[in-house]
């Protein structure tokens, strides 16, 4: 596994939470946190005024993205093993599947 490649400028993927791009693996960790925070969110209900992430209807469209430029990115630059892109596949599965309930 090269992980000098993860660190790159052309390797950066869009965060969920932050907005911008960041290196490849933060990102991907970060798309998983907000996957859990909508879950969680989902199973328990929406704070009245969340205080650390924002709102999930501007989180859920914000992973979406994430994940789409992941797979872009990852993909190109062959930065995913076959566990990380099983993985990225099931929460954009599950995240598709949130968006389809709202």
């Amino acid at each position: 596994e090269d992980w000098d490649s993860l660190v790159l400028v052309e390797s950066q993927a869009y965060s969920a939470i932050l907005k911008i791009p960041r290196p490849f693996h933060l990102a991907f960790h970060g798309l998983f946190v907000v996957y859990e925070i909508l879950r969680f969110r989902q199973l328990f209900g929406e704070a009245t005024q969340p205080q650390v992430h924002a709102p999930s209807a501007e989180l859920l469209p914000e992973a979406l993205k994430s994940a789409d430029h992941l797979a872009e990115v990852g993909t190109r630059m062959n930065l995913m093993t076959k566990r990380s892109r099983f993985l990225l596949a099931q929460v954009t599965k599950g995240l598709t599947e949130l968006k389809l309930r709202t």
